[in-house]
């Protein structure tokens, strides 16, 4: 029969073990996210730098003036179906970040380009916290 000592220790080891597995298993969550936002920003940067049926869609959603439209909630929709962003992973629904919350799209006019921005809210659920998924990377929410 093994010692008291050694039971304790190998079961402090094993609950250690599944700690570590737990946590890297949430960071590769988060890793994956932020791949598929940048993939959704990617594309979007693409999409409406050339001209197409869905770039005339958007622009006809944006005011003329140099202000940021924001497209929270169902509005995301479209444009996601639209970008059709290709690092989503396992998830079927691309406009929802992994905390199961829709993602955030801000679009502007700005001459003759359109400026974009896409954003989690992250784990918090809190806009403009310090846990935000912004890209492009480093910018900050409109």
């Amino acid at each position: 029969m093994m010692p008291r000592w050694l039971q304790i220790m190998i079961l402090i080891a094993v609950a250690f073990l599944g700690f570590l597995v737990y946590r890297g298993w949430q960071e590769m969550e988060t890793t994956a996210y932020m791949s598929c936002i940048a993939s959704i920003q990617s594309v979007m940067d693409q999409g409406l730098r050339s001209r197409s049926e869905y770039t005339e869609i958007i622009w006809e959603m944006l005011p003329e003036d140099e202000s940021w439209t924001l497209f929270r909630g169902a509005d995301v929709d479209p444009i996601v179906v639209m970008l059709k962003p290709y690092d989503c992973g396992r998830s079927s629904d691309s406009s929802l970040d992994i905390w199961g919350n829709k993602i955030v799209i801000a679009l502007r006019r700005s001459s003759d380009t359109v400026g974009s921005r896409a954003w989690s809210m992250g784990p918090d659920e809190i806009e403009r916290t310090e846990d935000d998924i912004v890209m492009p990377w480093g910018k900050t929410i409109p």
